[in-house]
Parts: C-alpha cells; structure tokens; sequence
C-alpha cells in the first residue's frame, strides 16, 4: 500500500515491541539484518493488516541470520524470498491453517551447514510443534539454548549431530506436549533426567557418552513415569547394569536397542516375554550372558534378528 520507508519502519518496530523493545536493534546484529530484510526488501505483507505474518517472517529472517544464511546455507534458494508466503515457497517449512492465519506449525532442516546459534526469536512460532534439525553445527556453547524449554506447544524435538555436549537439562520436563525426543550423536554425558516429559513415545539418545544405569531407565518405562514409551534406543553410550525384571511392565515397548553398551551385563529376563508389541531387541557389543528365554523366542513376529544372538546362547529356532 502506501506505507513509506519511514513509517513502515516505525510500524514494523511497533509490531515487534515485545521483542524489540521500543528501539531498533544494534547495527551488525542478526535482529538488525531481518528488520532490514523485512522494510526496505519483503513488502508481501503490511503492517496494519498482517502484524502476524510480520512477525513470523522476522522470526524466521533472524532464524536464517543466526544460522549463518547466505554464507553457510548450502540450500537457500526460496528462504528470504520476498515475493513468496513463507508457508507457501520457503524450504523446510510446513504451516498449520488455522481460523484467522496460516502459522508455521513444523521446521525441519537436515545437512545443510548451519552455523551459529538459534536465536530465541523462534520462540515467536508459537504453533510450532515440529522442531527438526540434524547434521548442523549450531550450538556454540554445546547446550539447548534456554528458550527451548519454554516452547510447550513442542511435540516433536530432533537435535541430532548437531554439537550438543553437556548433561541432560532436567528442564525437558517443561515440554509437558512432547511425544518424540530425539538427541542421537551428540556428546551428552552423565545420566538421563529421572522426571520427562510424560507424554514421550520415542527416547533416541545413540551415540552420546552418557554414563547411567540401564535398571533405572527401563524403570522410567515400566513403573508409570513414561507409561507411553514405544521406542528406547540407547546404543553407543556407556550405560551399565542389567535388565530389570520390571520391563514386563513396559507393555508398550515396541524398540528396545542396547547396542555398543559393553557394561550392561545380566541376563535377558523371561518377563520381557510379556512385551507383545517388541519388534525390535537390539544388543551386540553388550556383556549379556546366558540363554534368550524362551518366551522372548517365542514372541512373534521375532523380535530378534539372527545377528543379534551372536553373543547368547538360543534355541535353534530361537533367532532365525
């Protein structure tokens, strides 16, 4: 319309009162360079009749500056793209029609170099419920950035290869929506926060250096803390213990990947028997010892493939 520079200016910093305060941003920040990007460059959207557009578009400009952009991203084409809606064109995007606006619901983005940090300006996508990023080196002090755990709508956190060093923050329990949590290849270590989200269907934390006790996690499953739990996959760490009797309490358990955990040692219980949903039950490199009982072999479809008893003794039928 006809908003000129000046005022479209004054309007935009209006609309971002809340995260800007009443002043611009300082000259060199990445929050200088969106609210640049969005007066003199992205006219798509006015200020009086799409505050919301506005203020997504500035969260994801920030986003992309913050994340090295033009200089890092090797697949950029239609980010920042002022003549496309950002739901409609921008890569990684996907968007949630709702009643008065369309808001970016899911962000997932997979080796394309970011580097830098996320900015808390992500925390303004308060429909996004999909949070996705793998293969990117973007933490620079090596943990999930505070604001994360502020983003209770969140019912899917990928964080995979991406640098994260550090223990588990028992702050994950804020995200009281979650149903996948996914932190594969990172450098955590210690032990995993007794108190998650409740909700959690899939716990991945491969390949990390956390050093805990597999009889206390398998608890977290079968005595009501994480009553829905389908996947638990904890390869490559450094766990130790065995497995708990209790785990024929976690009726839901449908993955349970052991793999690479040299000090988990005991045996297979009979009551895993009970987990009728297994399909997956995963443990090379592991000091397991004795025979895989028969009611685990007897579970169909098996939950074992042949490989995996390279280490136990089984019945020749056994993991066939």
């Amino acid at each position: 319309g006809g908003e000129n520079e000046d005022q479209r200016r004054s309007d935009i910093i209006q609309v971002l009162s809340d995260v800007l305060g009443e002043t611009e941003p300082q000259l060199g920040t990445d929050q200088h360079a969106a609210l640049d990007f969005i007066v003199q460059t992205d006219k798509k959207y006015s200020t009086l009749s799409n505050p919301n557009k506005i203020r997504q578009r500035y969260s994801l400009a920030v986003f992309f500056f913050s994340t090295g952009g033009y200089t890092t991203w090797s697949t950029a084409d239609n980010w920042l793209n002022e003549d496309l809606d950002e739901c409609d064109g921008w890569e990684y995007i996907t968007c949630y029609e709702g009643n008065v606006t369309t808001d970016v619901s899911r962000l997932v983005i997979e080796d394309i170099h970011l580097e830098g940090s996320l900015p808390t300006e992500l925390a303004m996508l308060t429909v996004l419920d999909d949070f996705e990023i793998q293969g990117n080196e973007i933490f620079l002090d090596g943990s999930i950035p505070s604001f994360v755990y502020d983003m209770t709508q969140l019912k899917f956190l990928v964080l995979e290869y991406t640098g994260l060093k550090g223990a588990l923050s028992s702050s994950l329990l804020r995200l009281s929506n979650l149903e996948w949590l996914s932190l594969n290849g990172n450098d955590f270590n210690g032990k995993i926060p007794r108190e998650l989200p409740p909700k959690l269907e899939l716990l991945r934390l491969d390949n990390n250096g956390l050093e805990d006790n597999l009889e206390e996690i398998i608890n977290l499953s079968s005595t009501g803390t994480l009553p829905d739990l389908l996947i638990l996959s904890l390869a490559s760490n450094k766990l130790e213990g065995s497995i708990p009797s209790t785990i024929g309490l976690a009726t839901k358990l449908e993955v349970l990947n052991l793999d690479d955990n040299d000090d988990i040692s005991g045996i297979v219980p009979s009551e895993m028997g009970q987990l009728t949903a297994l399909r997956k039950f995963s443990f090379e490199i592991t000091s397991l010892s004795g025979k895989v009982p028969k009611e685990v072999c007897d579970l169909r479809p098996s939950p074992l493939e042949k490989l995996r008893c390279s280490e136990l003794s089984c019945t020749p039928d056994c993991c066939s």
